[in-house]
């Protein structure tokens, strides 16, 4: 029973004094952090550029509602030829207001690596990929159906700029600037005597910029849940079937944010 009692006494000593090293460990390691992000705050823009520094991680996916629109047809297809299937400016559409366009909600995924500078600064790198349909049917005598799969592949460096406060949720606002490869995908049938169907694929990269706003939620010491929203547009797109057109598009993000 002693013996019992001695061993089960050791096992407790031991097990505290770990709990004990480990605990000193990361508090110092805390304290280390702490005074690294109290140190870059006061350096010029926050301490962006700074060498020190912790890493992060976030991985989000969402839905993406398209700005892009639809002119008339396919050059040389449909009630209008000369103009195109393709994302364009609305001032490009020339279909009566009771000939709606349809946008199919599409999705959004997104995955960055960065950096958090200060309690409130951090940036990252990030690649993203957008996908949505576009559609629209033309009635007549000749009537066309148009459609288009428009994907966006970005990749952008962003600086997010966050509000602490003493709850679990921290609001946070930023800006990104970067490139994208926008692909398009389109198709245009027309049906009166006779059936004509055709085909155009086309792509373009472009400058790229997105403003950015969300709030996080904190789960643990290192993850965080996040609900984002960001408005994504580019530079003029150069289409061959086309001319010049831009891509731009709003996202709901959810994910989560890991920090080690």
């Amino acid at each position: 029973m002693k013996t019992s009692l001695l061993k089960i006494s050791r096992i407790a000593a031991t097990t505290a004094v770990i709990a004990l090293t480990f605990g000193s460990a990361a508090f110092a390691q805390s304290n280390d952090v702490n005074a690294m992000y109290d140190s870059n705050s006061k350096k010029p823009l926050g301490g962006l550029f700074a060498k020190g520094f912790t890493r992060t991680f976030t991985l989000m996916g969402g839905w993406n509602f398209a700005s892009a629109d639809l002119p008339a047809g396919i050059p040389g297809v449909g009630t209008n030829p000369g103009t195109a299937l393709m994302p364009g400016e609305p001032t490009s559409l020339i279909f009566p207001p009771d000939n709606p366009e349809t946008k199919d909600t599409g999705f959004a995924i997104s995955g960055a690596m960065g950096r958090r500078h200060s309690r409130s600064l951090r940036s990252e790198i990030e690649f993203a990929i957008r996908e949505n349909e576009l559609s629209r049917n033309v009635p007549g005598v000749i009537a066309t159906d148009l459609s288009a799969d428009v994907r966006a592949y970005s990749l952008m460096k962003n600086v997010i700029f966050e509000l602490p406060n003493q709850t679990r949720f921290t609001p946070y606002g930023g800006a990104g600037i970067g490139i994208s490869w926008v692909d398009v995908d389109a198709q245009s049938t027309t049906f009166g005597n006779t059936t004509t169907a055709r085909e155009v694929s086309e792509d373009d990269t472009a400058l790229t910029y997105q403003a950015i706003g969300g709030v996080s939620t904190r789960v643990n010491q290192a993850m965080d849940f996040v609900v984002e929203y960001r408005f994504i547009g580019t530079g003029d797109i150069e289409l061959d079937s086309i001319g010049s057109l831009p891509y731009q598009a709003n996202n709901l993000f959810l994910g989560v944010k890991l920090e080690y």
